[in-house]
């Protein structure tokens, strides 16, 4: 008899198509930005509230800087929440 996994509820890895419905292409490293300033909006505690809080502190210039306190997902989940913004912002500049 197999030990089958109990759990029907598998976390399946994000796919690349997933990622990129977050905010788009990851922005160039040297892209400037801006982190919002009114607090943290992480849950207190937990590992991303550390990052954020860590990047708050340094205020990171570029996204290569950020990415010295951060993730790549932190990028893409803060960009599509408004907690940091690429300056200028892509979904905004006339083509």
């Amino acid at each position: 008899m197999s030990m089958a996994n109990t759990n029907s509820r598998k976390k399946r890895p994000a796919a690349e198509g997933d990622r990129k419905r977050l905010y788009g292409e990851f922005p160039d490293y040297n892209t400037r930005l801006r982190v919002w300033d009114q607090g943290n909006p992480k849950r207190p505690g937990t590992q991303c509230w550390r990052r954020f809080e860590a990047y708050m502190a340094a205020k990171p210039k570029t996204v290569g800087e950020f990415l010295k306190y951060g993730t790549r997902e932190d990028v893409r989940w803060d960009l599509a929440r408004g907690y940091i913004i690429l300056d200028p912002d892509p979904r905004y500049v006339d083509e």
